[in-house]
């Protein structure tokens, strides 16, 4: 009964996406419904330069010493 209950679930799982395929062509790209992308812009790249920033921290700067 197990395993009966395991194929139905996966085989859900796999047919979702295919049902979702087959409703959408899948050509329509998504539209931007604000005025302008540059603020996203802005935080994406402010958001990069902080990660950086502390990917590259100095590695002799730790709590272990």
């Amino acid at each position: 009964m197990m395993k009966l209950a395991i194929f139905i679930t996966i085989t859900l799982m796999n047919a979702a996406p295919s049902l979702l395929a087959a409703v959408d062509d899948g050509f329509n790209a998504p539209s931007f419904k604000g005025k302008t992308p540059w603020i996203a812009i802005g935080y994406a790249v402010g958001g990069l330069a902080l990660i950086g920033l502390c990917a590259f921290k100095n590695a002799r700067r730790s709590h272990l010493d």
